[in-house]
């Protein structure tokens, strides 16, 4: 029997450190509308597979939001919901692409050399307030405020319109996984993940330079000394 996403899922079908990050701290029209085209990692629902860690799966149409981090499905009426048992995910297919669920957020999965995987998380974190750090200097700090939940039957939905009028940090993250544990991309960590390409991790970060807080440079790189 599979394991309900909701009861009316299973009905329908149809950049800081280790980042790239856009900060948006004095909205307007531009950055708004972005957040409107970001907050969501696919471009629209689509028909997906959600895999439950007990093997289990769901079907539905699904998206991932990069603001909670979790399943949003529509159910039958048309709502937009967030699903009860996201902690139980262990991964979701949509549309040829693969997604895995980790403490980071859920990563979409680019390359992978036998149990070694590397990919990227899109975030998007609200700036909640400036708090005042070393020697009187103002820190920002991210933070997800203010949600409005409302629990219903299979799901639970999500009003994010307090926040349409913050100022937020919009991020890609790149992450390896290695024996099932994700890492942060660090030359030690491909290292670690491939003992016996030290010296060619080496002599490419030397050659190349590449920026390992980018997506585009980890991916380019994973593929050279993996090939």
């Amino acid at each position: 029997m599979k394991k309900l996403l909701s009861i009316t899922l299973l009905l329908f079908l149809g950049t800081t450190a280790f980042a790239q990050t856009v900060s948006f701290t004095s909205p307007n029209a531009q950055s708004q509308k972005m957040l409107d085209s970001v907050q969501y990692v696919l471009p629209e629902f689509a028909a997906g597979m959600v895999l439950f860690n007990n093997g289990e799966q769901s079907n539905g149409a699904v998206n991932i939001n990069t603001i909670d981090q979790k399943i949003h499905f529509i159910d039958p009426s048309g709502k937009i919901l967030v699903i009860t048992n996201n902690d139980e995910v262990s991964r979701i297919f949509v549309k040829g692409r693969t997604f895995v669920n980790s403490r980071y957020g859920y990563v979409e999965i680019y390359e992978t050399a036998g149990d070694i995987f590397m990919g990227e998380v899109r975030k998007v974190g609200f700036i909640s307030e400036d708090k005042v750090g070393a020697f009187g200097s103002k820190s920002q700090t991210t933070a997800i405020q203010s949600i409005s939940g409302v629990q219903t039957t299979g799901g639970y939905m999500v009003d994010f319109e307090k926040q349409k009028n913050s100022p937020y940090i919009y991020k890609k993250i790149p992450y390896l996984f290695r024996k099932g544990l994700i890492q942060q991309v660090t030359k030690k960590t491909l290292q670690k993940c491939f003992p016996d390409k030290k010296e060619l991790i080496e002599q490419y970060i030397k050659e190349h330079d590449p920026n390992l807080s980018h997506v585009e440079d980890v991916r380019e790189m994973f593929k050279a000394i993996t090939k």
